[in-house]
């Protein structure tokens, strides 16, 4: 599976639990992560997205490890099994092993805007 796969499967899981996986650029800033995820409940934490059994550069592993000591959690996620164990553990009360919302607070009309397309 291709990490562009990953990531949009990471967009839609995200999406259905009614946050954003907002795609950061940093310019000046190398090794920044690929991914802001935002979730309900002010629950956020970066995203490096990576090819199966890719591992960050040592620029990358430098700004995860920086941001940690800042307090944010950094995630690196080379499969969707991944996702959803970064996801259940950043809001367990969201989300289950298959991706379902459990947690049905999100509109209907958000939950279509994922579900089909922007």
């Amino acid at each position: 599976m291709k990490e562009k796969t990953l990531e949009r499967k990471l967009v839609e899981t995200v999406g259905r639990m009614g946050g954003y996986a907002l795609k950061l650029t940093s310019p000046g800033m190398a090794g920044f992560p690929d991914r802001l995820v935002l979730l309900p409940k002010g629950k956020m934490a970066f995203v490096e997205m990576k090819a199966p059994g890719q591992k960050p550069r040592p620029m990358q592993s430098f700004r995860h490890v920086s941001l940690r000591c800042l307090g944010y959690r950094v995630y690196v996620i080379d499969s969707v099994q991944k996702i959803y164990e970064a996801l259940e553990e950043l809001a367990p009360e969201r989300i289950n092993a298959q991706g379902d919302i459990l947690d049905r607070k999100v509109s209907p009309g958000v939950q279509r805007l994922y579900r089909y397309g922007r």
